[in-house]
């Protein structure tokens, strides 16, 4: 079985009243992107759109060959490891580290050490994957 050819992987926080900069404050480091609910942001083509939860997202770096297991171990590195802080943030608001996974061929796959599984346990982070299969040439 080759390698997943490309992985993405992205903690989030999602919530009505979730307020990044206490997330960041918690969690000990800056999101990649964060908005509260209700900011307004501008997209292409100048059209205007309203966040309809607050939001905390920490990405990590695309991986080639793909390698989940060490981009989820990145960002929970960066982050606080008291599981104190991880239960309430879970208990007041969706958290997961959602990922995308890209194959060139059938049967490409990966592994995710009992390490990092553990990790996401004892902190309450589920794990969302979006897996797009190889595209005909």
């Amino acid at each position: 079985m080759a390698a997943i050819a490309r992985t993405t992987a992205c903690l989030r926080f999602f919530g009505d009243d979730l307020n990044p900069d206490e997330v960041t404050r918690l969690l000990g480091a800056e999101p990649s992107r964060s908005a509260r609910n209700g900011d307004v942001r501008t997209g292409p083509p100048r059209r205007q759109n309203v966040e309809k939860a607050g939001k905390w997202l920490l990405e990590a770096g695309d991986e080639h060959p793909g390698n989940l297991d060490a981009q989820i171990h990145k960002i929970l590195a960066a982050l606080t490891a008291d599981t104190s802080v991880w239960a309430a943030l879970a208990a007041r608001f969706r958290v997961d580290i959602f990922c995308d996974l890209f194959m060139e061929e059938t049967n490409e796959g990966l592994v995710i050490s009992p390490e990092t599984l553990g990790a996401m346990s004892v902190r309450g982070v589920t794990l969302s994957l979006d897996i797009y299969g190889p595209t005909p040439d």
